[in-house]
């Protein structure tokens, strides 16, 4: 089993890096409604990035244009 370092760790980066962050927060747990189709989701996101790792290091899109925009 891998060793577990305490503390608070940093490093010197150079070049461009990438932290990418997949998650989501349940607020009201018996809101069914709202959370079951993220939760549902979850699984097919994460497998689209264990499988093509490059698919999360696509360029930014940009913003999508909605009523706001027109």
């Amino acid at each position: 089993m891998p060793t577990i370092h305490a503390g608070r760790y940093s490093t010197r980066i150079e070049g461009p890096f990438v932290i990418f962050l997949i998650g989501f927060r349940i607020n009201r747990p018996l809101a069914f409604n709202k959370w079951i189709p993220v939760a549902k989701a979850m699984g097919p996101m994460l497998q689209e990035l264990y499988t093509n790792p490059i698919s999360a290091s696509s360029p930014p899109r940009p913003p999508s244009t909605g009523p706001a925009s027109r």
